[in-house]
């Protein structure tokens, strides 16, 4: 992730395996962590406790 271009892609090993994304990362109070994350956990038909059930696969 690139913070300061608000970026995302996805990696596996040296692979890039989903292309760089725009994204909107945390604010003051709650700063987005830099450095790599690792997905632990992912739905295809998630839906949105906050945003009145919107849908948020994956």
């Amino acid at each position: 992730m690139d913070l300061e271009r608000q970026l995302l892609w996805v990696q596996r090993g040296s692979a890039v395996v989903f292309p760089p994304v725009p994204v909107r990362t945390g604010r003051d109070d709650e700063e987005t962590r830099p450095g790599r994350h690792e997905v632990y956990w992912r739905s295809e038909d998630h839906k949105s406790t906050l945003y009145d059930d919107a849908p948020m696969p994956y």
